[in-house]
């Protein structure tokens, strides 16, 4: 719940003491109703910008904490990751496969793309070896 401006407050915004600004609360004068309406506001805001600082400093402690990733971060690495998935499968079927299959019967030719399977696996697995998850 915003917290309302004391009457001490409003006294300094409309340049009274604080006795006459609690006669001219008591009376509902314009000046006092408007002056608190100001720091309402300042204090709405002061709220807000503590809000938003609070934030920031969560979303900071869980990065450093592995428990959120920026963003900006996360782009980039999967921009790295779909390039060297793009290179290594275009080297290993594209390059390397057609010549293995040359010629082959249906049995051989499952026999070595079982073996390109399990090479590509070993690929994947080097390349995200350093990856903390």
């Amino acid at each position: 719940m915003p917290k309302s401006p004391t009457t001490q407050r409003i006294a300094q915004e409309i340049g009274v003491s604080v006795r006459h600004a609690r006669r001219l609360k008591a009376s509902g004068d314009a000046r006092v109703t408007a002056a608190a309406e100001d720091l309402q506001e300042v204090f709405n805001l002061d709220d807000k910008i503590k809000l938003a600082r609070l934030r920031k400093l969560e979303l900071e402690n869980a990065e450093l904490e592995g428990k959120s990733v920026d963003r900006a971060k996360l782009a980039d690495a999967l921009g790295v990751l779909g390039a060297k998935t793009n290179a290594l499968l275009l080297s290993r079927l594209v390059v390397e496969l057609p010549p293995l299959l040359a010629g082959q019967d249906a049995a051989a030719i499952r026999a070595e793309m079982e073996k390109l399977h399990a090479r590509i696996c070993e690929d994947f697995k080097r390349f995200s070896e350093g990856w903390k998850i």
